[in-house]
């Protein structure tokens, strides 16, 4: 074959340069096969950027670029940015000028970071940002940041859990500084203080009665300074001390913040939390513009993007590094290889590597590549390649490992395969050292120590080692994908303590080879390449902080260091706040174990989170509400995902027409069957509104039954409803307990609730005008309804009745949906019409699954007619439900996440079955507690008895430290201030002197003094005020040189510290320092004479029955309460016995369902049967007797 080696024509030239990307894909798809169509820009446009504009997608083309992108498929919206262009972007908002990047750039990122740095820094170049665009441009650029700036958060506000968390023992408090705290403490600092050593002050000021269970002393030597166990105390002790001193440490602190620092400190920490740990705004993800230039056709169906996919697209195109936390089914793997492609294509990288789990690369495959030309993968037709390296075994011996992987390619491995990748000496020389000690946190270990932990992390990751085939950095690799990335999260262990602190926090974790090499693969990947790193996984953590903070360190840990999260410690120190508790091990041994006691500051934590971790679906984790129980159950949650149960195992509520609805449906089918017409637009929904009708009753539609029992039998769903109501009321009868309370959602029909009403009553047996346990004079029946036209005090009556357990059954419509809480005695919730909206019906539950239900399980049915538009329903609201993320939910609920769920009071009235043992405790605990406050008010009475002495001590030591101040003002201006051979300056001459003319180290005495001076001057005009006094007289002495201070000053500031201790008692009963003592002294001794009657009482026999009652009352609460045609009512029956079990028996986060009832309970019934048995028998002897 001739080969033509001549030069070409310019047309012929022209032409193959026109048909060169015809060509290529002519060459990667192959002679004969059909090419599949790929999306181009302009349809992506279209179809998934919509809202943004054509300059707003100029703009953000632009800044990739400025950023080193080539954007090269972006051409279409390639611009020149001349000046003209640049100040027209600028004054419409298309781009803004950054004063952290110190460039222009577009919305999204103008609003991504710190909101308070940039407002600051933009303040910093407002002359220039006006000279080159306006003052309206600066003025927009403002209002913008302080729009998107989060709501501030205060140490001020007076709910505790919506304040800043700083907990006492962080860095933090051993950088800021205070200059006095406020006057009523009476805790007077001369000098500035740490917020530490003021706290510190404050706690020795504190009575004993103030501080729980330990000591100032205790606090401030164990929990503060960390100090070792002393040698005398036991281990079991000690442990009891570290928790008691820490939880009360902390609670104190808390007190500290938020009532004795001044205003002005308080605003100053207020301002360093939000500005550090409250600042950053919400991703705009959907200013954000995307390329989606793959296959058109995915597995032979048009390819689907969903708003999940398009935003994580978005996400990762914004952050750089991130995780793409979707639930199963949401689509990340898809997420992630558009993702990926979209970076080829755009230039952010050329070899990206992908690594999976060994069970799905196959899937991976199928889905990049597809399985057939009709059968296509989401990159067929892009031209990308794929490097099936699969676990890089012996059968890859011929690749080439020094050489580049081919550009536009994506290397696909497993987890075994990146265990035969490591890195080169270079790597280990640029970045080895610092990533290790950020590993290991080695901030404070001998070179040897540090080493041996180098030479363990080396062999980890592959630094020369032969069992590695290739280096990353031979093989180009410039962007890295991990799948189920949860797998890798064991990175850090544990949080080391420091050689001056010690070890504060001793929750532990794990860590493991795989995760160490992902935290290098990572970080070198981001350092290398200025971020490029894609995680995925449906479970990025549990509530475990060494996970998140490991997660997190994979995608973000230099952006964690500049929100001051410099490291692991002050993770934990500002979102983690440990306790120590006993915990049941795996083996079912009960042992003390350091955990998780609250997530502090779950705002800024939430947002730290969000900023990294792309999430779809799920719920918040930490809400402690009763175990959900949905029938129809025809699934269960497996380690495998949601699985279907054997059909022996479904519990279902598919019921049967009546002949007369069946009749009824098929009429409307008939019509539907006909469609719309232009006459009749809403036919379909009017049809669709009456088989929902007619599924619950008929008579919604047509007619009026004849008396209760035709309505009930005319409604299957409602018959069902009114038998299983039946079903538990009998299970509660047989076992002599109270019933539990019964919700019936029906947002239609209300004019028939009377029959329902009726029917519970007549032939369940539920009674009327039944008296409220709290209020005897109000009534209710147990039977009630709820509907949108009874008063509100009538609604509140009932709701406090269900909730006292006195009504039984509610019935209600939207009117129940929100504001009404009945969850405290209720098991079931049963919806009879169920709504469109999931966010409906989730509120509709709510009702009863939520927080401080005294149940472990609550069942909500649905109980739905077959061949009706019932199914149809369901099955809408279980596809959308399944769409919703409630994980992580953004709801307003404070500013901490509770942990602990277990009540302490609670499990003792558990499990404590003798009334005379709680008895007992209670008595010890309201004699502990009378006797407190009685030394308290005697403490107080005698403060009272020695008040005017104070007082008095009080004012002449004041008066002798003013004659001081006199004499200050005037002893300053004889000061020598410089001293030259010619003459001296005294301070009163610099009046006609200008400090700068003088010699550095006088100017700076001059400074000194003129401060001083101002200070006494103010003391004099604003009437000598306590704490300024003794800070100004303080530096005054030091000034003179005095060789100790004088004994009045000594004497004033003791006495200064009792007096105002006095003073705040008397403010907190309603009187000031001006009362006189007699009348204080008669209000206190009333007070103490009172407490003593009731500790006297506590022997009594009426006092201690009358507490008695109250056990057994409570206990009753406690108790195992709990909430009912044929087969179905018989499933439903199937679960009854899971209203034998309370609230804290049952493992919430599992919420495994048990197969029998609650053992407790047979031997409390059997113990109460035994017990009523021998009390009869009693009675019969006694009469016989008699």
């Amino acid at each position: 074959m001739k080969v033509y080696k001549g030069s070409l024509h310019k047309d012929t030239l022209a032409l193959i340069e026109a048909s060169k990307g015809r060509l290529k894909r002519l060459i990667s798809v192959g002679l004969g096969k059909p090419a599949t169509p790929t999306y181009t820009i302009e349809e992506s446009i279209v179809k998934h950027n919509v809202g943004i504009s054509k300059e707003e997608i100029q703009a953000w083309v632009w800044y990739r670029r400025q950023m080193g992108v080539p954007m090269e498929n972006w051409k279409a919206y390639h611009v020149d940015m001349t000046q003209e262009r640049l100040a027209y972007f600028v004054a419409s908002g298309f781009l803004f000028i950054d004063p952290i990047q110190n460039g222009y750039v577009p919305f999204p990122v103008f609003v991504f970071g710190n909101m308070y740095t940039k407002i600051d820094r933009l303040a910093k170049i407002r002359e220039h940002v006006i000279e080159n665009h306006g003052e309206a441009v600066f003025i927009n650029h403002l209002e913008v940041l302080e729009a998107n700036k989060p709501t501030p958060l205060s140490i001020q506000n007076p709910i505790e859990k919506e304040r800043p968390i700083i907990l006492a023992i962080s860095e933090f408090t051993g950088e800021f500084t205070v200059d006095s705290l406020k006057l009523e403490t009476g805790v007077i600092i001369e000098e500035a203080s740490t917020l530490k050593q003021a706290y510190i002050k404050w706690l020795r000021s504190l009575d004993e009665e103030e501080i729980h269970h330990t000591n100032a002393r205790e606090i401030t030597k164990y929990y503060l300074r960390n100090s070792r166990k002393p040698m005398d105390i036991e281990k079991i002790a000690w442990r009891e001390l570290k928790k008691i001193t820490r939880n009360e440490g902390e609670r104190l602190f808390k007190e500290f913040l938020h009532t004795a620092l001044t205003i002005t400190d308080q605003l100053r920490i207020d301002a360093y939390y939000n500005s550090h740990y409250n600042a950053i705004a919400p991703l705009q993800h959907h200013k954000i513009p995307i390329a989606i230039e793959v296959s058109k056709k995915f597995m032979g169906l048009d390819l689907d993007i969903r708003a999940a996919q398009r935003e994580g697209i978005a996400f990762m195109e914004l952050i750089g590094s991130g995780i793409i936390a979707y639930d199963v089914g949401v689509g990340k793997t898809i997420t992630a290889i558009i993702e990926t492609a979209s970076a080829i294509l755009n230039g952010k990288c050329k070899r990206p590597l992908i690594v999976v789990p060994n069970s799905t690369y196959g899937n991976w495959l199928n889905e990049m590549l597809g399985l057939s030309d009709t059968m296509q993968g989401i990159l067929t037709g892009t031209n990308i390649t794929v490097n099936k390296w699969f676990n890089l075994g012996s059968d890859y011996s011929y690749l080439d490992f020094s050489k580049k992987v081919p550009e536009k390619s994506i290397t696909l491995i497993t987890y075994q395969g990146l265990e035969k990748i490591g890195f080169n000496q270079r790597t280990q020389d640029e970045h080895f050292m610092h990533l290790a000690d950020i590993l290991e946190q080695n901030t404070h270990k001998s070179k040897r120590e540090a080493e041996k932990d180098y030479e363990r992390i080396r062999a980890i990751i592959g630094v020369g080692l032969k069992n590695t085939v290739a280096d990353i950095e031979d093989l180009g690799i410039d962007y890295i994908v991990i799948d189920e990335a949860h797998n890798f999260k064991n990175i850090f262990a544990d949080v080391k303590g420091d050689q001056k602190n010690g070890k504060y926090f001793h929750i532990t974790g794990s860590t493991s080879e795989r995760g160490i090499k992902a935290f290098f693969l990572c970080n070198y990947i981001q350092r290398t390449y200025g971020r490029n790193v894609m995680l995925l996984t449906a479970t990025p953590f549990t509530n475990s902080p060494m996970e998140i903070y490991s997660m997190l360190s994979l995608v973000a840990y230099e952006y964690m260091r500049s929100w001051g999260i410099y490291n692991i410690r002050t993770f934990f120190e500002q979102y983690i706040q440990e306790t120590t508790d006993n915990v049941i091990t795996i083996e079912g041994k009960i042992k003390s174990k350091n955990i998780v006691k609250s997530f502090n500051n779950r705002v800024s934590l939430q947002k730290l989170i969000n900023s990294h971790i792309n999430y779809k679906t799920g719920e918040e984790a930490d809400i402690p509400r009763p175990c959900k129980i949905n029938l129809p159950k025809t699934s269960q949650q497996t380690d495998k995902g949601i699985q279907p149960l054997p059909k022996d195992k479904q519990l279902l509520t598919y019921l049967k027409m009546t002949p007369t609805q069946q009749a009824f449906q098929k009429e409307f089918n008939s019509e539907a069957s006909k469609g719309a017409s232009q006459t009749d637009p809403n036919r379909l929904l009017r049809l669709l509104n009456k088989s929902l009708n007619n599924a619950l009753s008929p008579y919604l539609n047509y007619g009026m039954p004849k008396d209760f029992i035709d309505f009930i039998d005319s409604a299957p769903k409602i018959k069902y409803t009114m038998e299983c109501i039946a079903s538990v009321k009998k299970w509660y009868e047989k076992r002599s307990l109270p019933m539990s309370g019964q919700v019936i959602y029906m947002n239609r029909g209300k004019d028939f609730f009377k029959y329902i009403k009726e029917y519970l009553e007549v032939v369940v047996g539920f009674q009327k005008n039944r008296p409220l346990k709290s209020n005897p004079r109000k009534k209710v029946d147990e039977v009630e309804f709820i509907t949108g036209d009874i008063s509100t005090a009538k609604k509140e009556k009932i709701k406090q009745a269900f909730n006292e357990g006195v009504c039984k059954v509610i019935i209600g419509t939207s009117a129940i949906r929100e504001g009404i809480n009945l969850q405290k005695k209720a098991t079931d919730l049963y919806n009879l019409y169920p709504d469109w909206n999931p966010t409906d019906l989730r509120q509709v539950e709510g009702r009863i699954w939520r927080q401080k239900n005294e149940n472990a399980f609550v069942r909500i049915t649905m109980p739905l007619m077959e061949n009706s538009m019932d199914i149809f329903v369901f099955q809408k609201l279980e596809e959308k439900t399944a769409r919703i993320n409630d994980i992580w939910s953004k709801a307003n609920r404070g500013n901490v996440l509770d942990e602990e769920s277990l009540n302490p009071n609670e499990i003792k009235y558990a499990l404590i079955t003798d009334t005379k043992v709680l008895l007992s405790f209670e008595l010890n605990e309201l004699a502990f507690d009378l006797r407190s406050k009685m030394s308290f008010l005697n403490k107080r009475i005698a403060d009272i008895q020695t008040f005017d002495e104070i007082k008095e001590k009080y004012t002449s030591l004041k008066e002798k430290l003013i004659k001081d101040v006199d004499a200050a003002l005037n002893r300053l201006q004889d000061i020598e201030i410089h001293t030259t051979l010619e003459r001296t300056i005294y301070f009163y001459e610099m009046v006609h002197i200008n400090a700068e003319d003088l010699p550095k180290a006088a100017a700076q005495k001059v400074k000194r003094l003129q401060e001083l001076q101002n200070q006494l001057i103010q003391l004099t005009t604003n009437g000598f005020e306590d704490v300024l006094l003794l800070q100004t007289l303080s530096k005054y002495y030091k000034l003179i040189k005095l060789y100790s201070n004088p004994y009045y000053f000594e004497a004033f500031k003791e006495t200064v510290s009792k007096f105002k201790k006095i003073e705040k008692t008397l403010l907190t009963v309603g009187l000031d320092s001006k009362a006189k003592t007699s009348e204080i002294l008669e209000k206190f001794e009333q007070e103490l004479k009172a407490t003593q009657t009731e500790y006297e009482e506590l022997s009594t026999k009426e006092f201690q029955d009358r507490l008695e009652d109250k056990i057994k009352e409570e206990k009753q609460k406690l108790s195992v309460v709990g909430a009912d045609f044929e087969t179905r009512v018989k499933e439903f029956e199937k679960l009854n016995h899971l209203l034998s079990y309370k609230f804290n028996e049952v493992a919430q986060d599992t919420c495994s369902i048990p197969e029998e009832e609650n053992p407790k309970l047979a031997t409390k019934i059997k113990r109460i049967k035994i017990a009523k048995a021998k009390a009869i028998a009693l009675q019969l002897k006694r009469k016989r007797a008699a």
